[in-house]
């Protein structure tokens, strides 16, 4: 998939106060967000510490961070064979647990343990775990670029590509891309997420 002229580069610490803003506003209306934040004030506190602890852990354990538009776009993903990092690395995310509104600790910790529980194991593939764009800027090619980099990255190796979304509208667009729906699951209470692979091309 052709790659667009949308300014698709690697993520640097000086980028990190645009992409959180960017991140924040793509996931404020999410479905999975509001159920697990359902105050505005907190779930935006929320979405900044947990995008910033997600960079982090990527970054420490061979992930990439790949932004467009000065940080308009933000994709997080993991090559082969680098997720889940090591157990070692979610120490900072039990530290991000403390900047997030008290009674959405357990409902955040069941939606995380059931998708861990759902990741494909004994398949080697690549792993979306963040695709976002600036509400402000969407449909201009941010989200295609980065997404149209992985699955090349993923074709040269003749590799899947596994990602999950709770957003119902996303289903078409992540179609038109190859990825299919393989699983439907959702906590007590929340919403569906749905389980998406793009099979092996190339």
């Amino acid at each position: 998939m052709e790659i667009n002229s949308t300014g698709l580069r690697d993520y640097e610490a000086s980028d990190a106060s645009r992409v959180l803003d960017a991140l924040v506003a793509a996931f404020e209306e999410d479905p999975a967000f509001l159920h697990l934040f359902p105050s505005l004030s907190g779930r935006r506190r929320a979405l900044r510490w947990l995008h910033a602890t997600a960079i982090r852990t990527a970054m420490r354990n061979s992930g990439n961070v790949n932004i467009t538009g000065e940080g308009a776009g933000v994709c997080i993903w993991y090559p082969e064979g680098t997720f889940p990092p090591p157990n070692t690395a979610y120490l900072s995310l039990l530290g991000a647990l403390g900047h997030l509104p008290p009674s959405s600790i357990p409902r955040s910790l069941r939606a995380l343990f059931l998708l861990q529980s759902k990741h494909p194991k004994g398949m080697p593939h690549l792993y979306v775990e963040v695709l976002g764009v600036d509400p402000s800027v969407q449909r201009g090619g941010h989200g295609s670029s980065l997404l149209g980099n992985v699955c090349e990255q993923a074709d040269s190796g003749g590799l899947p590509v596994y990602l999950e979304t709770s957003k119902e509208t996303n289903l078409t667009y992540y179609s038109r891309f190859g990825f299919e729906v393989t699983e439907t699951v959702s906590v007590k209470n929340g919403p569906p997420y749905w389980l998406m692979l793009r099979e092996a091309r190339g």
